[in-house]
């Protein structure tokens, strides 16, 4: 058992991610609707290859990868404490429903064995617990025995305190075992639901979520913050009292806040040339207001976690120093639920924005951060009583994050972004203790473990006896990209490439670059000094025209002899097979003749493809395919644009057709299906069931017989085959279609224990819509050709 493959849905900035990644596992792709995170998530990530989708309402079960694990954090607006609690009734929480339709939507073999989903802890009793007991009851019909721990993120390394429920559940038919409970440093409640639930009430809270907020605004006199500097911690901080704000000469690592903003009837205004020591900070919320929203404290103590990022409140620290006198500085701060205030002492957080008492949340923390929230409105009390709000990388810290991964957000993106992106995080650091309680991974690390405990063996220890030791490391390439081969490749390219320098490692690296010709004998060379010297010519050139015969062994030929790190996916059609069968298509001697249908219905904003095929009447004939595409006119330009993909072209040449609007005209595609059914003698359609149930219905009310054909491999493996047995025979004609070839071209192809397969969809921008109408069509035509009748043999053309 290895590495497991997932999917990032409703990724964010890819807490989830991150988390399954320390634990060894590899994303294949991920979906997230806010373009702003979206630009974080690609910039913080290598995301290339990998299948991408913006909104998850319009997917299709077809549309997705196969992975093992399906992780998401699905918008918690509507059940959170500080929304207005709509639960899944709500549009943005609701999202839920979509997602485990998808996953209902896939065959048994094609649904992920983990579901890992995160959501705010009140997901357990909004509704009065119903609607967790149907988010329950979903996972048990889809398949899923399902466990749930409610975690907090300060029992996992980072000091926030911010508790969140993680749900996971195990494909019930794949015999998965069991992964929770997951221990911090303290445990957790823990609660289980096997193979169905009685009952509503499935959690009784046994305490309060003390969170933060985020609201991007609120800066300049609205929280008063400001000099920002990034000394350590010890430093000195001086400021020129000159201009309007605050001017840092010497920069310490913290902010300084320019004004009181309010937080009491008494202190100082501004920031004292006598500011000195910067020293340990402590977790404050919501400075600046008399009123504030939540309840609690709005200081932490020393050592506290700080509270919860948040997406509406404002975050800081406080910075202790011993005043005249030697007393530690204290803040009164007003509280919500109860009149006078606490008392703030150096490194409470505090919550900056307004209290609101029928919240949980308390506005003062002791030592510690609030829950962040998108609008990271914490603050913290500094020296002399002055709060500062929580900068972009702090916030990014308490959620787990390195500041390497927070400098390539911030390079895209403005801090109000990055706040907000910070609040919506899952947290890093308790993805990574989830992970890591999945079999697969503990199986994982104790393999990797024994790896490295072997090289450093190696490396580090058996040379100590030698004043001047050499290690020799050599290898070929990989697939395996948390390996210890590809660490050593990436250190190896980093010095090369002047990003690291290390004189005690001087690296060589023989290989063919990622888009180079791997057919080409200049390429090879490269490659491979010793060619034609210890390396037989001859021998390589034959590796590389089996492997043009057969696709199946490109990946090979490329790590081994050309040393690339390639992928274990495979391109399955040949495309010179494909473009020898070529052979004209002319629709006016197909006329009258009998045909099966494929419809790929796409989303209302993506391609739609109809392909009819036609069965040879004798031996002398070839199986023909007549393919039809449809695209929305007005997205035509951006789809160009992003995909690189030439529709605009194919548009002018008659190759396919647009929709008016920017959604594709269901109505008009089954216009244009009946009167091919006036032209051609259609016998079946057959039809991804997935979202097509209201053009179903319209094509069997217009006379024509349509069957449902599943995507998994029990229905999909055998035309697939069978297509390319007719391909390699030069039994197919297709007239060379630029659309369906393109198409053809992107299919990758799945193969399952029992050496079935299947086209796999692994990139968004490369689609194979056309090519799975087309097999499709193929399995009706060569399994039931001639066995019904025509419609309308039996009712003739309709009129209207």
């Amino acid at each position: 058992m290895g590495r497991l493959t997932f999917l990032d849905i409703c990724s964010g900035i890819g807490g989830f991610r991150l988390g399954l990644e320390w634990a060894g596992h590899k994303c294949v792709g991920y979906c997230e609707y806010d373009k702003f995170a979206r630009a974080s998530y690609e910039a913080m990530y290598d995301t290339e290859g990998e299948w991408k989708a913006y909104d998850v309402t319009e997917l299709r079960p077809g549309d997705i990868p196969y992975a093992d694990i399906w992780c998401y954090g699905f918008p918690c607006q509507d059940i959170s404490i500080a929304g207005k609690q709509r639960g899944l009734r709500g549009k943005r929480s609701g999202i839920y429903y979509s997602i485990i339709d998808l996953i209902k939507g896939k065959e048994e073999g094609d649904k992920p064995t983990y579901l890992l989903v995160e959501n705010v802890k009140n997901l357990l009793s909004v509704n009065a617990g119903f609607d967790f007991a149907a988010v329950l009851s979903e996972m048990d019909e889809a398949g899923y025995d399902v466990r749930w721990q409610v975690l907090n993120s300060k029992d996992f390394g980072v000091p926030q305190n911010r508790e969140r429920v993680f749900l996971i559940a195990v494909l019930r038919s794949r015999g998965g075992r069991e992964v929770l409970p997951v221990s911090g440093e303290d445990g957790g409640a823990l609660k289980e639901v096997i193979g169905g639930m009685q009952g509503y009430r499935v959690y009784d809270p046994s305490g309060v979520s003390v969170s933060i907020g985020a609201n991007g605004g609120g800066m300049g006199a609205k929280t008063g913050l400001y000099c920002v500097g990034d000394a350590e911690p010890g430093g000195r901080i001086f400021v020129d009292q000159t201009l309007n704000h605050p001017k840092v000469t010497e920069v310490a690592r913290c902010l300084i806040a320019q004004y009181n903003g309010g937080l009491t009837n008494y202190g100082n205004s501004g920031v004292l040339e006598t500011d000195s020591a910067v020293q340990e900070a402590r977790a404050v919320l919501t400075p600046d207001r008399v009123e504030k929203r939540q309840n609690g404290r709005r200081m932490k103590e020393t050592g506290e976690p700080m509270f919860t990022l948040t997406a509406q409140d404002q975050h800081g620290v406080y910075l202790p120093e011993e005043v005249s006198g030697g007393a530690e500085t204290a803040l009164p701060v007003r509280n919500a639920t109860k009149q006078g205030y606490d008392m703030a002492r150096p490194g409470d957080g505090i919550v900056l924005s307004y209290p609101k008492s029928g919240s949980r949340r308390g506005r003062v923390g002791k030592g510690c951060s609030q829950t962040l929230d998108t609008g990271c409105m914490m603050g913290t009390v500094t020296k002399c009583g002055k709060i500062r709000r929580l900068t972009p990388r702090e916030c990014f810290r308490l959620q787990g994050f390195p500041d390497e991964l927070y400098e390539r957000a911030a390079a895209v993106n403005s801090e109000t972004q990055l706040y907000k992106q910070a609040g919506n995080a899952v947290t890093a650091t308790v993805a990574y203790a989830v992970a890591m309680a999945l079999p697969e991974s503990r199986e994982l690390l104790v393999r990797t473990e024994a790896v490295w405990e072997l090289f450093d063996v190696m490396t580090k220890g058996s040379g100590d006896a030698r004043t001047q030791p050499l290690f020799f490391l050599i290898t070929t390439a990989g697939t395996d990209r948390h390996s210890v081969c590809f660490e050593q490749h990436q250190k190896a390219e980093d010095i090369l490439c002047g990003r690291k320098a290390d004189p005690t490692f001087y690296p060589v690296i023989y290989g063919a670059e990622d888009d180079a010709d791997w057919t080409s004998e200049e390429v090879w060379y490269r490659a491979n000094p010793s060619l034609g010297h210890t390396i037989d010519i001859g021998k390589v050139r034959n590796a590389c025209l089996s492997a043009r015969d057969n696709p199946a062994e490109e990946n090979i030929f490329r790590q081994l002899r050309l040393n690339q790190w390639v992928k274990q996916s495979t391109r399955w059609m040949q495309m010179e097979k494909w473009d020898a069968c070529a052979f004209p298509v002319d629709e006016g001697e197909l006329l009258g003749r009998e045909c099966y249908g494929g419809l790929d219905l796409s989303s209302s904003i993506d391609i739609t493809a109809f392909v009819l095929v036609f069965q040879p009447r004798d031996d002398t004939e070839r199986y023909v395919f007549l393919p039809f595409f449809w695209i929305p006119e007005e997205n035509m330009a951006r789809r160009v644009r992003r995909d690189h993909v030439p529709y605009d072209v194919w548009e002018k040449q008659g190759f396919l057709e647009t929709t008016e609007g920017d959604v594709i005209h269901y109505g008009f595609i089954e216009s244009f299906i009946e009167d091919l059914g006036k032209r051609f003698h259609i016998k079946e359609i057959a039809f991804d069931r997935w979202g097509a149930v209201q053009m179903v219905q319209n094509l069997e009310g217009l006379g024509f017989t349509v069957v449902p054909f599943g995507q998994g491999f029990k229905d999909m493996s055998p035309p697939t085959k069978r297509l390319m047995e007719l391909v390699l025979e030069r039994n197919v004609a297709h007239g060379g279609h630029p659309v369906l070839r393109w198409m053809m071209d992107n299919i990758f192809v799945r193969t399952d224990p029992a050496g079935n397969i299947k086209p796999d969809k692994e990139k968004s921008t490369e689609k194979i819509d056309g090519a799975v109408a087309a097999v499709m069509a193929l399995d009706r035509a060569v399994r039931h050709g001639g066995s019904t009748g025509s419609v309308y043999d039996e009712r003739g053309i309709l009129s209207f």
